[in-house]
């Protein structure tokens, strides 16, 4: 939706998220605890972004050691930044910590 004027690396990460709420099944369904923390880390990597004073170039971004396609944006207790958004919801769901401290 233009309207909403999103950035366009959010859009596929609600998308991912509200289809993980409709989920036809309850057990199938998104658990809320981690919606709320994909939304909050992608609420911090919007408020982190917008306060850099220069973007990253392509070559500089990290990847998120999960699935190696997204940027790394959540930063853990431990001050590590190793994950994107996307996973740090499932990385958080069975370990709960830092995919680096778990390693």
């Amino acid at each position: 939706d233009a309207t909403a004027q999103w950035p366009a690396h959010v859009v596929p990460r609600v998308l991912e998220t509200v289809v993980g709420l409709t989920e036809k099944y309850s057990e199938d369904r998104m658990p809320l605890g981690e919606v709320l923390r994909c939304f909050e880390a992608l609420a911090l990597a919007e408020e982190t972004a917008a306060a850099a004073p220069v973007a990253a170039t392509a070559h500089e971004t990290r990847l998120c050691v999960v699935c190696e396609e997204r940027p790394r944006e959540v930063r853990f207790s431990c001050g590590h930044s190793s994950c994107c958004v996307v996973c740090v919801g499932r990385l958080r769901e069975r370990a709960q910590r830092c995919a680096l401290v778990a390693a």
